[in-house]
C-alpha cells in the first residue's frame, strides 16, 4: 500500500487516530473500552449432521465499541483486495465464490478451524506496526480495541476483515502455490476452495495444509471435503451441478415448512425465496414468491 491509499498508513499521532475514529474523548476513556465487560457474550446452539449439539460462543461489542469497530473496519477497507477473496468485498459474495469453480470437475473444500479465535492480538499489533507502519502506542491502542481476551471476537463487524488482514500473507502464499499448479483458488472467510479440470492430488492438499500450519492456523479435518467429477459440489452453501448454481434442498425445504407452519411465517419464507432467486435466477420459485408477496401486501 502506498501512503496515499489509506489514512491509517504511517499513523503516529493519537490525536489523529481519535479524529479518524470520530472520537471526542480522552485516551483513558478510550482505553476503558478495552475492558471485557464492553462485550455481550451469547451462545448459539447448532445441531450437526451427526445429530450432535455444537455450541458456538459469540462476543458482540456493545453499542459504543461497535461504532468504533465499524469505523475502523471502514478505514481498513480503503484498499484493493485480492481477486481470490469473496467475503466482505463489495460486489462479491458466497455466490461469486462458487462461480469461480463452476467450470471445473474436481473440487476440494478446506476449512480453517476456529479461525477468529486463532487470530491473536499480537498478530493484529504486528499488522498495524509492520504493514501500516503505525507508532507502537497507536498500534497498541487499536489492536487492544479490536480484540477480546487477546483474540479477534466472533461477533464484531470488524472481525471478518481484520482476520483476513492478519492472515493475508498466508492466503497469498496459498494463491501463489495454486497459480503455479494450475489450481483455481478462492476464499470466503475461513473456507478455502480449490478446483481443477483434473483430479486434485493428495500432494497438493498436503502442501497447502503445510502452508496454513506454517502460519499457526489449523484445518478442520472433519470438514475437508472432495467432490469428484459428475457429483454435485457444495461450496459455501451453494451447490454446483451440471455447471449451474442451486440452493441446497434443505433450504428449499425450509420454505415449505415456513409456509405450512402455524402461524404462517410469510416474511421469513419471502426472504428464503429471495435467496433462492439470487442464486438460481429470478424465475426460480417465482409462483410461490408472487403468492407470498400478494399475501403480505394485500
Amino acid at each position: 500500500m502506498e501512503k496515499t491509499t489509506n489514512p491509517l498508513l504511517y499513523l503516529e499521532s493519537k490525536k489523529k487516530m481519535m479524529d479518524y475514529l470520530y472520537l471526542n474523548m480522552s485516551i483513558p476513556k478510550i482505553k476503558s473500552y478495552i475492558e471485557q465487560n464492553n462485550y455481550i457474550i451469547r451462545t448459539h446452539d447448532k445441531i450437526t449432521k451427526k445429530n450432535q449439539k455444537k455450541v458456538r460462543h459469540i462476543q458482540e461489542p456493545k453499542k459504543e465499541l461497535k461504532k468504533i469497530h465499524k469505523r475502523l473496519c471502514y478505514l481498513l477497507s480503503l484498499r484493493a483486495f485480492p481477486i481470490y477473496l469473496h467475503s466482505g468485498v463489495r460486489n462479491r459474495s458466497y455466490k461469486s465464490n462458487a462461480m469461480v469453480h463452476i467450470e471445473n470437475d474436481f473440487v476440494v473444500n478446506i476449512d480453517i478451524e476456529k479461525y477468529f479465535p486463532s487470530c491473536k492480538v499480537s498478530q493484529v499489533y504486528r499488522l498495524f506496526t509492520e504493514k501500516y507502519f503505525m507508532s507502537k502506542d497507536v498500534a497498541h491502542i487499536l489492536s487492544s480495541l479490536s480484540t477480546w481476551c487477546g483474540v479477534i471476537p466472533t461477533g464484531s463487524p470488524l472481525s471478518q476483515l481484520l482476520a483476513f488482514l492478519v492472515s493475508e500473507d498466508m492466503f497469498n502464499e496459498v494463491s501463489d502455490y495454486c497459480q503455479s499448479n494450475m489450481l483455481h483458488f478462492s476464499v470466503y472467510v475461513d473456507d478455502i476452495t480449490l478446483s481443477s479440470k483434473n483430479p486434485i492430488s493428495n500432494h497438493h492438499i498436503k502442501n497447502i495444509v503445510t502452508i496454513i500450519e506454517k502460519y499457526e492456523f489449523t484445518i478442520n479435518k472433519s470438514k475437508l471435503k472432495r467432490f469428484d467429477k459428475y457429483k454435485a459440489k457444495e461450496i459455501t452453501g451453494v451447490v454446483i451441478h451440471n455447471k449451474k448454481l442451486f440452493v441446497p434442498f434443505k433450504r428449499k425445504k425450509k420454505i415449505i415448512e415456513l409456509i405450512c407452519s402455524k402461524p404462517v411465517n410469510l416474511p421469513s419464507a419471502f426472504g428464503c425465496i429471495s435467496e433462492v432467486q439470487f442464486i438460481e435466477g429470478s424465475s426460480s420459485l417465482s409462483h410461490i414468491r408472487n403468492y407470498i408477496k400478494k399475501s403480505l401486501f394485500k
